[in-house]
C-alpha cells in the first residue's frame, strides 16, 4: 500500500505526464507485484525501480536539488521495492529482459503522448549535461539501453548465484535426521 500511496502522491501535484516517469511507474509496478503470487513480478518491479533510482542518483551527484517529495519517491520507492524483494525472494526466472523491453515501450509511449520539452524518460533527447558527449540522440539512447541491459543482466546473474546457495533448513523446519553407525 505504501508503494501505491507513493505513486498517487507523487503524481497528484504535477502534470498528467508525471504518471509516465519511470520512477513513478516503478512504484505502481511494486504495488501491483505485491498483489501477485510468486517472486517474478516483484523482481521485475525491483529492477524497474532500480533503473529510475540509479538515473536519479546520477542527477543528484551532478547537482540536482533534492526535495522531500523527490526523496520520498526515489529513496522510499527503492526501500519499498527492496523490502518486497527481500520478503518474496529473487525470481528463479530471468526477468531483466522484460524490464528493459518494458522500459523501452514506456519510452516510446512517452514519445507519442508527452511534450518534447519535458523529455520524459529521455524519450526525445540527450539528458542535459551530456550534450557534449554525443553528436546525436540515437547513439546516446543506444548506450543507455545497452549499458542498462548489461548492468541489470549482471545484477540478476549475481543475485541468482547468491540466492541459489543452500542456506540450510529454515528455522521452522526440523533438521534432517542423521543416521548413526
Amino acid at each position: 500500500m505504501a508503494s501505491l500511496a507513493g505513486y498517487v502522491l507523487s503524481t497528484s501535484f504535477g502534470d498528467p505526464y508525471d504518471y509516465l516517469w519511470s520512477c513513478h511507474f516503478g512504484l505502481l509496478l511494486v504495488a501491483v507485484a505485491l498483489w501477485l503470487p510468486g517472486s517474478r513480478a516483484t523482481t521485475a518491479a525491483f529492477l524497474w525501480v532500480l533503473i529510475g533510482f540509479s538515473l536519479w542518483g546520477i542527477d543528484v551527484i551532478n547537482g540536482r536539488s533534492v526535495d522531500a517529495m523527490t526523496l520520498a519517491v526515489h529513496g522510499g520507492g527503492m526501500a519499498v521495492a527492496s523490502f518486497a524483494l527481500w520478503r518474496r525472494g529473487w525470481s528463479r526466472r530471468w526477468v531483466f529482459w522484460i524490464v528493459i523491453l518494458g522500459y523501452l515501450a514506456l519510452q516510446q509511449v512517452c514519445r507519442w503522448v508527452t511534450p518534447p520539452e519535458l523529455n520524459v524518460n529521455l524519450a526525445f533527447g540527450i539528458r542535459a549535461g551530456w550534450e557534449g558527449s554525443f553528436d546525436a540522440y540515437w547513439p546516446y539512447l543506444g548506450l543507455i539501453a545497452v549499458s542498462s541491459t548489461l548492468a541489470l543482466g549482471a545484477l540478476e546473474f549475481l543475485a541468482r548465484k547468491l540466492s541459489s546457495r543452500d542456506p540450510g533448513p529454515a528455522p521452522s523446519e526440523p533438521k534432517p535426521a542423521t543416521e548413526s553407525a
